[in-house]
């Protein structure tokens, strides 16, 4: 064991990075230097995916606290009022007296203590995220009902309790796009406090602003997946943002009668991180959004020069479309677009889209038509453009011949061929549970 006390904690670690959970189990129980060093990692991670009760894990936790220090990610999923579990004498005993401690009010620890007697698990996952002093990254999935942990949060960001004030990154994935809307407004606190958030499935025409106060928000990363939110509820979300540098909004599945914004729109709400903004996504499903009632060719469908105006703006991803204006030929709202000379005439060019600042471009549902604009970036490139260095274009395949030449010198171009079923999962698809796990957030 002298010997191995000479090995740095580093290849340790890397040791342990290449077992599962239930090896580096083991391997903890060899020494007590291997299980000082192996402790950390068995519990830096908790995931609780089939609904199972948080007994075991709680009691865990409420017995020897300092496991709890190491705990850093919480995933969880199915959290619900409405399916109490078996909860033995022991427990009830044990968690209340747990509860008792809590620097919170009496009337909120006595609803604890109540749900935990019946065993329900929102009260369980509020009095767990209580004792966890160091989590940082929070994932909720498909909860349902919510309601102490909702409070808790509420309490939290309002200063009357301290539990929280480590937790940086928190994502909630609904159940259904169409129930999602009491959902994600019943969770401003945390929305509140954390660095970054990503929302998965946010239907909301009209965020209620008195859950986000202008200006009020740590948020400076926001991911908005499958998402379908009206002007009025992008306005609450980059007003209450003191600093944002990311935002990514993919448009979900959401009906098409909702008054949702439009890419200029979203650009002239961006406009107040204008000197902060590094990273930007746009992205609509251009093969099927586009609606008759809606003028197509009317400026406000595609984002316009405002975008020059950013001059952080590194990475930029969108369609051809919200860039410019252009359907590819075979998309189905192809069928009521207008013809309108007048305003294909007023589209810009990309050159006087992108700002100087881009270094990564990606633009999806495009055709031939895309292709003069690259080039005209090409040809102005080292003046206008001299830190971009990567484009990736996803062509159409039903629009577009398969192996067309071309290149841009001095950049590293990327092209895609997508049918419509590539092109729905190249941006939808995503590993549950992960955060920011479209394939597109990884170019």
């Amino acid at each position: 064991m002298t010997r191995l006390s000479l090995i740095p904690v580093e290849i340790l670690y890397s040791i342990f990075s290449l077992l599962n959970k239930s090896d580096v189990s083991r391997l903890s129980r060899t020494c007590k230097q291997i299980h000082q060093q192996a402790t950390p990692r068995l519990w830096r991670s908790y995931h609780n995916y089939n609904q199972q009760p948080y007994n075991a894990f709680l009691r865990a936790i409420v017995t020897n606290p300092g496991r709890a220090k190491h705990v850093e990610e919480l995933h969880t999923s199915n959290v619900s009022e409405d399916d109490p579990r078996e909860i033995s004498e022991n427990d009830i005993q044990s968690f209340q007296s747990a509860v008792s401690n809590l620097s919170l009010p009496d009337e909120f620890k006595d609803r604890l203590n109540e749900g935990i007697k019946e065993g329900y698990s929102d009260p369980m996952l509020a009095l767990l995220l209580c004792k966890l002093p160091n989590l940082k990254n929070l994932f909720l999935y498909r909860p349902d009902i919510c309601d102490l942990i909702c409070e808790l949060f509420g309490h939290a960001n309002s200063g009357k309790f301290s539990g929280l004030d480590n937790l940086r990154r928190f994502s909630i994935e609904t159940t259904d796009i169409s129930c999602a809307v009491g959902t994600v407004r019943d969770y401003g606190g945390v929305l509140n406090m954390a660095h970054e958030v990503q929302i998965v499935q946010l239907n909301d025409e009209t965020m209620s602003p008195s859950q986000f106060q202008e200006g009020s928000s740590a948020v400076e990363h926001l991911h908005i997946l499958e998402g379908g939110m009206g002007t009025d509820a992008m306005r609450v979300f980059t007003q209450s943002c003191k600093t944002l540098r990311t935002f990514n909004y993919t448009f979900g599945n959401v009906n098409y009668y909702d008054d949702y914004f439009k890419p200029q729109e979203a650009v002239k709400e961006l406009e107040r991180h204008k000197d902060t903004l590094e990273e930007l996504t746009m992205l609509y499903d251009d093969d099927r959004l586009k609606q008759s009632w809606y003028d197509l060719t009317a400026r406000e469908w595609y984002m316009g020069t405002e975008l020059q105006q950013f001059t952080k703006l590194k990475k930029l991803r969108s369609g051809m479309h919200s860039l410019l204006g252009l359907l590819h030929a075979q998309s189905a709202a192809m069928e009521t677009y207008p013809a309108n000379p007048q305003a294909d005439r007023e589209r810009p060019e990309l050159t006087d889209v992108l700002p100087a600042s881009i270094e990564h471009l990606t633009i999806l549902y495009a055709d031939v038509r895309i292709i003069p604009h690259l080039q005209k970036v090409g040809v102005v490139c080292k003046n206008q453009f001299p830190n971009l260095r990567k484009v990736i274009i996803g062509f159409c395949s039903e629009s577009t011949e398969k192996d067309i030449q071309f290149e841009i010198p001095g950049l590293e171009l990327s092209v895609l061929y997508q049918t419509p079923e590539e092109r729905e999962a190249y941006v939808y698809g995503r590993e549950p549970y992960s955060w920011v796990g479209s394939r597109i957030f990884r170019d």
